[in-house]
């Protein structure tokens, strides 16, 4: 917390009474937080740590702004984003310096070339927007982002840039009295935005840009939607501070309050504990947050700041160990995060033993840092002008990461594989379904003879069932796939931010629909990533209303009879559950520095062992497709394990070195070329019918072929 003294117009101002227990806040908020990206047991909640802070940062920025407007009866706007910047800049260059200098050491071309970017909107403090742009099918998973909880800071220094004019006017004006007033009224409505957004803003519904289609997104990581949490700090500052005791004899509560010497103070102070306690041990990452959800830990926070060093509970927040964690918060917090990424990325995943290391080192290089970097910034002793080159540099060095080739000279190809760009890029270029439409017609006028449907595991047999079967026999081929739902009537999926209830429906209806349009019915080709989909999956019943009724392998089949009915098609081939590369970008691993990859190229490219889970789902679906064999609902299983595994070991290249995989569990080109080539024979024998003699598809007009169309699935 700030001490420095403030000038006034008639002299000097005193500085606001310290206040032990908001850095013992702080220190519960940034160990939760700690503990969360540790992934310890009984902190899948921890990430309610920042909404603490931000609920700090809403009571200390509008004490302090208050403070000075109300003694002075102006407010100096040049000092206080000095202050501002001579408390948080140090620092956070520091982190990115040190940040920038692991990147370059560790990170493949395309992780470096993302590490640039991010390293920039830092800087510039619109990481959140940032992030926000970047949630899309083909981001990469946050462990592999080293400034991802830079999003924060640009949160509450984006709240900064506007709350002291607001102020500032309110005081001006005759809403001065009514402050307390407008921020509940600001809370509300941050408060309720989380709503409407929250579930996502239809592309072509608003005038709103499609951004806003991912709500859990949108309310995360923008400001409108955490203003409620400052507000609840900022509220803070007009409220009394509460009495020792507080009893009455007219109430059972307050007569044992009086009987316990029990004051209202330490009823908040046991309130906010359990409120921030409960949330980071109930809650999870599947929650659609903030929203009313934020309330309990932001409450908590509030109730805390308000209880003060009144409470005789007060001492958990007030003991040394507490406030110095809290005086060590705001590096701690910076510095954890990228040497978690960093250790992950270099050694994997971490043990028991790991995590405590990498704890107490966090503790120790925030020590450091707050000793040797923040404390001389903030009294003065070290000119921030020192750091202005600094910045000017790195910038330069980032955009050079980020707009040119990634430093791709840092890494050297392995085998036939070709360092061209980075592991995203490679993804986007040789992942099975690129460059076929999600929608539409792949290069024919005619109706669908193959009708490929799934989400992302069913379009990446695009290149497979086109390249190898419907392109050299002249059949038609189209795609109704990548939408992240089982494609199948009844079903729907759990995860917040979209509508799925009206999304996965509506991708069943096209396929209904395109199907029943055709005279002759299309085979139809299904398939999904189906083991990772049954964990987010729901059945909706006939009034759209979801089920609490368990899913498993019998409802899936259930599901592809209704379609397979409601189609009216003859043929449907199920392809199961893909092996996977065993969750390894082998692009990214074959393009990383020499000096610190982890595997050889053996290793790397060695076949790995199939996942028993998917292995049991295959055995129960090609088990449900031979019960179903000879009834209306019956289907053809093809195991893509069975083209891609041998004695339990499935490849991840094919003997050339072409990589079967475009991820860590998306199928190629190549892999989706080897998978249809395996099974054939099966899919001749369902467009037998439509061949003629010479192999070629019977048609009663020359083909007429068109140019695929890129066009995007909800």
């Amino acid at each position: 917390m700030e001490t420095v003294s403030r000038e006034s117009v008639v002299g000097t101002v005193a500085p606001p009474r310290y206040q032990r227990h908001v850095d013992g806040l702080r220190a519960i908020a940034v160990l939760i937080v700690l503990l969360f990206h540790l992934g310890v047991r009984g902190f899948g909640g921890g990430f309610v740590g920042v909404d603490v802070f931000l609920v700090i940062s809403g009571f200390l920025i509008t004490r302090l702004i208050k403070d000075e407007l109300d003694e002075t009866g102006s407010f100096r706007f040049g000092r206080f984003y000095l202050r501002r910047a001579r408390r948080l800049a140090p620092a956070l260059l520091c982190t990115l310096v040190c940040s920038m200098i692991a990147a370059a050491l560790l990170f493949s071309s395309e992780s470096l070339r993302r590490f640039g970017a991010e390293f920039i909107v830092s800087i510039f403090s619109v990481s959140n927007l940032y992030f926000w742009m970047q949630a899309d099918y083909f981001d990469v998973a946050a462990s592999m982002r080293a400034l991802l909880h830079m999003w924060s800071l640009s949160v509450e220094e984006q709240f900064y840039l506007f709350w002291p004019a607001t102020m500032v006017l309110v005081f001006r004006g005759s809403w001065r009295a009514r402050m307390p007033l407008l921020l509940m009224a600001l809370i509300a409505v941050s408060l309720f935005l989380n709503f409407p957004f929250g579930s996502g803003i239809a592309a072509g519904s608003t005038i709103l840009p499609d951004a806003f289609a991912d709500g859990k997104q949108t309310i995360f990581y923008l400001l409108p939607f955490r203003v409620f949490e400052f507000g609840l700090g900022a509220l803070m500052v007009w409220m009394q501070p509460s009495p020792c005791l507080a009893a009455s004899p007219e109430t059972r509560l307050g007569r044992w309050m009086a009987a316990h010497s029990v004051g209202v103070a330490d009823l908040e102070c046991l309130t906010a504990l359990a409120l921030i306690g409960t949330a980071t041990y109930a809650f999870d990452s599947a929650l659609l947050f903030p929203s009313f959800y934020a309330l309990m830990p932001c409450v908590g926070a509030a109730l805390a700041i308000h209880a003060g060093d009144r409470s005789r509970l007060s001492c958990v927040l007030t003991n040394r160990v507490c406030v110095g964690l809290g005086l060590i918060s705001y590096s701690l917090y910076l510095v954890h995060w990228p040497l978690i990424v960093f250790w992950e990325y270099t050694l994997g995943p971490l043990s028991w033993r790991e995590r405590v290391l990498i704890g107490g080192l966090s503790i120790v290089l925030a020590t450091l840092s707050h000793r040797f970097i923040e404390q001389p910034f903030r009294s003065g002793r070290v000119r921030l002008r020192w750091l202005v080159p600094v910045v000017l540099v790195m910038l330069a060095l980032s955009v050079s990461m980020w707009k040119t080739s990634a430093w791709a000279w840092r890494s050297v190809a392995h085998g036939p594989i070709e360092v061209r760009g980075g592991a995203e890029e490679f993804h986007r270029r040789n992942y099975g379904g690129a460059d076929y439409p999600r929608r539409g017609a792949v290069e024919t006028a005619f109706p669908p003879d193959l009708l490929l449907v799934g989400d992302s595991h069913g379009m990446q047999y695009a290149e497979g069932v086109y390249s190898e079967l419907a392109g050299p026999r002249g059949l038609a081929l189209h795609i109704i796939a990548g939408t992240s739902c089982f494609n199948l009537p009844g079903f729907t999926r759990t995860t917040e931010g979209q509508d799925w209830d009206a999304i996965c429906p509506g991708v069943v209806d096209s396929i209904i629909a395109l199907s029943q349009s055709c005279e002759r019915k299309p085979v139809l080709v299904l398939s999904h990533s189906w083991y990772s989909q049954l964990r987010n999956a729901a059945l909706l019943d006939s009034d759209g209303v979801r089920s609490a009724a368990r899913i498993g392998v019998p409802e899936l089949i259930e599901g592809i009879a209704r379609l397979k009915t409601a189609a009216g098609v003859e043929h449907v081939l199920v392809l199961g559950q893909v092996p996977t590369s065993g969750g390894i970008n082998l692009y990214d691993e074959l393009t990383r520095p020499p000096l610190f990859q982890r595997k050889t190229l053996e290793e790397i490219l060695a076949p790995k062992p199939l996942h028993a889970a998917f292995a049991e789902f295959n055995r129960l679906m090609r088990k449900a497709a031979d019960d179903a064999a000879g009834t209306a609902g019956s289907f053809v299983f093809l195991d893509p394990c069975d083209a891609l595994c041998r004695d339990g070991l499935c490849d991840s290249a094919e003997a050339d070195g072409e990589l079967l995989y475009s991820d860590g569990g998306h199928l190629s080109k190549a892999g989706s070329r080897r998978v249809i080539r395996a099974f054939l024979p099966e899919f001749l024998q369902a467009v037998g019918d439509r061949l003629g003699a010479d192999g070629q598809a019977i048609r009663t007009a020359p083909l007429q072929p068109t140019s695929p169309n890129p066009s995007a699935s909800p």
